[in-house]
Protein backbone atom coordinates (compact mmCIF):
# COMPACT_ATOMS: atom_id res chain seq x y z
CA UNK A 1 0.00 0.00 0.00
CA UNK A 2 1.44 3.77 -0.59
CA UNK A 3 -0.06 5.26 2.85
CA UNK A 4 -2.95 5.06 5.55
CA UNK A 5 -6.86 4.49 4.11
CA UNK A 6 -10.00 5.04 6.23
CA UNK A 7 -11.78 1.31 6.71
CA UNK A 8 -15.47 1.27 7.88
CA UNK A 9 -17.92 -1.87 7.63
CA UNK A 10 -21.64 -2.10 8.80
CA UNK A 11 -22.75 -4.91 10.29
CA UNK A 12 -26.04 -5.41 12.22
CA UNK A 13 -24.30 -4.08 15.14
CA UNK A 14 -23.62 -0.84 13.65
CA UNK A 15 -20.34 0.29 12.08
CA UNK A 16 -17.41 -0.45 12.90
CA UNK A 17 -14.47 1.96 12.65
CA UNK A 18 -11.38 0.92 11.52
CA UNK A 19 -9.47 1.13 14.63
CA UNK A 20 -11.61 -1.28 15.73
CA UNK A 21 -11.45 -3.19 12.81
CA UNK A 22 -7.95 -3.99 13.63
CA UNK A 23 -7.74 -3.61 17.10
CA UNK A 24 -6.09 -0.21 17.78
CA UNK A 25 -4.10 1.86 15.46
CA UNK A 26 -4.08 1.10 11.40
CA UNK A 27 -0.88 -0.83 10.11
CA UNK A 28 1.88 1.77 8.95
CA UNK A 29 1.87 2.41 5.07
CA UNK A 30 3.65 -0.40 3.41
CA UNK A 31 7.19 0.32 1.90
CA UNK A 32 8.16 0.40 -1.42
CA UNK A 33 8.80 -2.80 -3.40
CA UNK A 34 12.34 -3.20 -4.26
CA UNK A 35 11.87 -3.55 -8.69
CA UNK A 36 13.85 -6.43 -10.28
CA UNK A 37 15.50 -5.71 -13.53
CA UNK A 38 16.71 -7.33 -15.86
CA UNK A 39 20.13 -7.36 -17.60
CA UNK A 40 21.20 -8.07 -20.87
CA UNK A 41 24.35 -9.94 -22.31
CA UNK A 42 24.22 -9.84 -26.19
CA UNK A 43 26.97 -11.67 -28.18
CA UNK A 44 27.82 -10.76 -32.04
CA UNK A 45 30.90 -11.87 -34.70
CA UNK A 46 32.45 -9.51 -36.27
CA UNK A 47 32.13 -9.54 -40.27
CA UNK A 48 33.16 -6.99 -43.19
CA UNK A 49 30.33 -4.16 -41.84
CA UNK A 50 29.40 -2.39 -38.96
CA UNK A 51 28.19 -4.44 -36.25
CA UNK A 52 24.58 -3.49 -34.63
CA UNK A 53 21.99 -5.15 -31.96
CA UNK A 54 19.43 -3.85 -29.79
CA UNK A 55 17.21 -5.56 -26.82
CA UNK A 56 14.57 -4.42 -23.99
CA UNK A 57 14.82 -4.35 -20.31
CA UNK A 58 12.26 -5.41 -18.03
CA UNK A 59 11.52 -3.89 -15.09
CA UNK A 60 9.44 -5.88 -12.63
CA UNK A 61 8.65 -3.47 -10.27
CA UNK A 62 5.69 -4.79 -7.31
CA UNK A 63 4.81 -1.04 -6.81
CA UNK A 64 2.05 -0.11 -9.16
CA UNK A 65 3.70 2.95 -10.40
CA UNK A 66 6.94 1.36 -11.92
CA UNK A 67 9.95 3.73 -12.37
CA UNK A 68 10.66 4.43 -15.79
CA UNK A 69 14.32 3.82 -17.31
CA UNK A 70 16.38 7.08 -17.83
CA UNK A 71 17.13 7.51 -21.42
CA UNK A 72 20.70 8.07 -21.95
CA UNK A 73 23.42 7.78 -24.70
CA UNK A 74 26.67 6.78 -24.16
CA UNK A 75 30.02 5.78 -26.24
CA UNK A 76 31.74 2.63 -25.42
CA UNK A 77 34.94 1.56 -25.96
CA UNK A 78 34.02 0.05 -29.46
CA UNK A 79 30.74 1.20 -29.96
CA UNK A 80 27.72 3.54 -29.46
CA UNK A 81 24.72 2.93 -27.02
CA UNK A 82 21.28 4.58 -26.33
CA UNK A 83 18.03 3.58 -24.09
CA UNK A 84 15.10 5.24 -23.72
CA UNK A 85 12.02 5.63 -20.75
CA UNK A 86 10.74 2.33 -21.87
CA UNK A 87 14.07 0.14 -21.43
CA UNK A 88 14.47 -0.32 -24.93
CA UNK A 89 17.96 0.16 -26.09
CA UNK A 90 20.21 -0.35 -29.34
CA UNK A 91 24.05 -0.38 -30.26
CA UNK A 92 26.24 0.10 -33.20
CA UNK A 93 29.86 -0.51 -33.37
CA UNK A 94 31.97 2.53 -34.23
CA UNK A 95 33.71 0.31 -37.24
CA UNK A 96 33.74 -2.93 -38.75
CA UNK A 97 36.45 -3.76 -35.89
CA UNK A 98 38.48 -5.72 -38.79
CA UNK A 99 41.47 -5.58 -36.67
CA UNK A 100 40.29 -7.95 -34.28
CA UNK A 101 41.97 -11.59 -34.63
CA UNK A 102 40.27 -14.80 -34.89
CA UNK A 103 38.74 -15.91 -31.55
CA UNK A 104 39.98 -12.22 -30.03
CA UNK A 105 37.20 -11.09 -28.00
CA UNK A 106 36.50 -7.54 -26.61
CA UNK A 107 33.49 -6.26 -24.13
CA UNK A 108 31.76 -2.68 -23.86
CA UNK A 109 29.67 -2.65 -20.55
CA UNK A 110 26.74 -0.14 -20.26
CA UNK A 111 24.78 1.27 -16.89
CA UNK A 112 21.33 1.95 -17.16
CA UNK A 113 19.28 3.05 -14.04
CA UNK A 114 15.58 3.87 -13.53
CA UNK A 115 14.25 6.62 -11.92
CA UNK A 116 13.74 5.48 -8.38
CA UNK A 117 18.17 4.88 -8.24
CA UNK A 118 18.03 1.17 -9.41
CA UNK A 119 21.05 0.04 -12.02
CA UNK A 120 21.23 -2.61 -14.72
CA UNK A 121 23.58 -3.56 -17.00
CA UNK A 122 24.11 -4.25 -20.77
CA UNK A 123 27.11 -5.75 -22.14
CA UNK A 124 27.92 -6.72 -25.71
CA UNK A 125 30.77 -9.27 -26.20
CA UNK A 126 31.97 -9.13 -29.64
CA UNK A 127 34.02 -11.92 -31.01
CA UNK A 128 36.71 -11.44 -34.33
CA UNK A 129 36.96 -13.24 -37.17
CA UNK A 130 39.80 -14.08 -39.74
CA UNK A 131 40.00 -11.57 -42.58
CA UNK A 132 42.01 -13.23 -45.00
CA UNK A 133 44.72 -11.43 -46.56
CA UNK A 134 45.71 -10.61 -49.81
CA UNK A 135 48.91 -9.69 -51.79
CA UNK A 136 48.59 -7.24 -54.73
CA UNK A 137 49.83 -8.58 -57.84
CA UNK A 138 53.63 -8.00 -58.85
CA UNK A 139 54.95 -7.85 -62.93
CA UNK A 140 58.38 -8.04 -63.95
CA UNK A 141 59.73 -7.27 -66.97
CA UNK A 142 63.07 -8.98 -68.10
CA UNK A 143 65.11 -8.33 -71.20
CA UNK A 144 66.59 -11.51 -72.47
CA UNK A 145 70.75 -11.25 -72.70
CA UNK A 146 73.14 -14.34 -73.13
CA UNK A 147 72.78 -15.12 -70.13
CA UNK A 148 70.42 -16.66 -67.50
CA UNK A 149 67.98 -14.01 -66.09
CA UNK A 150 67.34 -13.03 -62.69
CA UNK A 151 64.77 -10.96 -60.99
CA UNK A 152 63.83 -10.26 -57.21
CA UNK A 153 61.53 -7.93 -55.13
CA UNK A 154 59.41 -8.06 -51.93
CA UNK A 155 55.94 -9.02 -52.09
CA UNK A 156 53.68 -6.78 -49.44
CA UNK A 157 50.81 -8.58 -47.28
CA UNK A 158 47.69 -6.49 -46.57
CA UNK A 159 45.91 -8.18 -43.92
CA UNK A 160 43.30 -5.94 -41.93
CA UNK A 161 43.27 -7.85 -38.76
CA UNK A 162 46.34 -6.59 -35.86
CA UNK A 163 48.42 -9.71 -36.54
CA UNK A 164 49.47 -9.99 -40.21
CA UNK A 165 49.60 -13.35 -42.30
CA UNK A 166 53.06 -13.78 -43.72
CA UNK A 167 54.12 -15.10 -47.25
CA UNK A 168 54.19 -18.82 -47.86
CA UNK A 169 57.67 -19.95 -48.42
CA UNK A 170 58.22 -22.32 -51.45
CA UNK A 171 59.87 -23.36 -54.89
CA UNK A 172 58.18 -23.01 -58.10
CA UNK A 173 59.48 -24.44 -61.10
CA UNK A 174 57.76 -22.96 -63.94
CA UNK A 175 57.83 -23.80 -67.84
CA UNK A 176 61.07 -20.41 -67.91
CA UNK A 177 62.69 -20.11 -64.62
CA UNK A 178 61.98 -20.81 -61.02
CA UNK A 179 60.42 -18.59 -58.06
CA UNK A 180 61.70 -18.77 -55.04
CA UNK A 181 59.75 -16.92 -51.99
CA UNK A 182 59.98 -16.84 -48.06
CA UNK A 183 58.16 -15.49 -45.31
CA UNK A 184 59.21 -11.94 -45.10
CA UNK A 185 57.61 -11.41 -48.52
CA UNK A 186 61.09 -11.35 -50.48
CA UNK A 187 60.85 -12.99 -53.82
CA UNK A 188 63.69 -14.31 -56.39
CA UNK A 189 63.43 -15.26 -60.12
CA UNK A 190 65.86 -17.14 -62.57
CA UNK A 191 65.23 -18.82 -65.95
CA UNK A 192 66.51 -21.82 -66.43
CA UNK A 193 68.78 -20.92 -69.61
CA UNK A 194 69.70 -17.68 -71.54
CA UNK A 195 66.71 -18.08 -73.44
CA UNK A 196 68.74 -17.36 -76.35
CA UNK A 197 65.88 -19.11 -78.75
CA UNK A 198 63.69 -15.85 -78.15
CA UNK A 199 63.83 -13.30 -81.30
CA UNK A 200 63.61 -9.80 -81.15
CA UNK A 201 61.12 -8.61 -79.55
CA UNK A 202 58.95 -12.04 -78.50
CA UNK A 203 58.07 -11.92 -75.58
CA UNK A 204 57.28 -15.37 -73.49
CA UNK A 205 55.26 -15.00 -70.01
CA UNK A 206 55.64 -16.85 -66.46
CA UNK A 207 52.86 -16.67 -63.81
CA UNK A 208 53.53 -18.23 -60.48
CA UNK A 209 50.49 -17.78 -57.65
CA UNK A 210 51.79 -17.02 -53.99
CA UNK A 211 50.20 -17.82 -51.03
CA UNK A 212 49.90 -16.58 -46.98
CA UNK A 213 49.63 -18.46 -44.27
CA UNK A 214 45.94 -18.03 -43.58
CA UNK A 215 44.37 -18.40 -47.46
CA UNK A 216 45.44 -14.87 -49.43
CA UNK A 217 46.70 -15.28 -52.48
CA UNK A 218 48.27 -12.83 -55.09
CA UNK A 219 50.59 -13.59 -58.41
CA UNK A 220 53.73 -12.68 -59.19
CA UNK A 221 54.11 -12.39 -63.36
CA UNK A 222 57.29 -12.34 -65.59
CA UNK A 223 57.40 -11.04 -68.74
CA UNK A 224 60.84 -11.79 -70.18
CA UNK A 225 61.20 -9.75 -73.60
CA UNK A 226 63.58 -11.90 -76.41
CA UNK A 227 66.70 -9.61 -78.08
CA UNK A 228 68.92 -9.94 -81.26
CA UNK A 229 71.32 -12.37 -81.13
CA UNK A 230 73.98 -11.90 -83.69
CA UNK A 231 74.83 -14.62 -85.61
CA UNK A 232 78.28 -16.28 -86.27
CA UNK A 233 79.21 -17.32 -89.50
CA UNK A 234 81.82 -20.20 -90.09
CA UNK A 235 85.30 -19.14 -91.64
CA UNK A 236 86.44 -21.16 -94.83
CA UNK A 237 90.11 -22.00 -96.33
CA UNK A 238 91.41 -22.79 -99.54
CA UNK A 239 94.69 -23.13 -101.53
CA UNK A 240 95.03 -22.39 -104.69
CA UNK A 241 97.77 -23.13 -107.08
CA UNK A 242 98.35 -20.49 -110.28
CA UNK A 243 98.44 -21.99 -113.32
CA UNK A 244 98.21 -20.68 -116.80
CA UNK A 245 94.00 -20.60 -116.64
CA UNK A 246 91.59 -18.34 -114.24
CA UNK A 247 91.39 -20.27 -110.64
CA UNK A 248 88.20 -21.03 -109.19
CA UNK A 249 87.25 -22.39 -105.65
CA UNK A 250 83.90 -23.35 -104.24
CA UNK A 251 82.65 -24.20 -100.33
CA UNK A 252 80.04 -23.64 -97.89
CA UNK A 253 79.70 -20.98 -95.10
CA UNK A 254 77.96 -21.82 -91.96
CA UNK A 255 75.84 -19.54 -90.34
CA UNK A 256 74.73 -19.73 -86.59
CA UNK A 257 72.50 -17.97 -85.04
CA UNK A 258 71.05 -18.18 -81.20
CA UNK A 259 67.56 -16.52 -82.53
CA UNK A 260 64.88 -19.32 -83.24
CA UNK A 261 64.86 -17.57 -86.70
Amino acid sequence: STGNRLVSLTNEKGVITADELWGGSPPAPCAPGTPVLTQDIVSLVEGNAVLSTAGQLQNHDPDITKSPFIAASGKGHFGLFHVDETGHWTYQTRSELNELNAGQTVTDHFVVSTADGSTTTVSVVITGTEDVSRVPDVTVDLQETNVPLTGSGMLQVIDLDSIPATITAQTIDGHYGTLTTDASGGWAFQTHTALNELNEGESVTETFPVTTSDGGHGLLTVNIVGSDDPAQLSGDHRVLQESDSILTARGVLTVTDPDSV
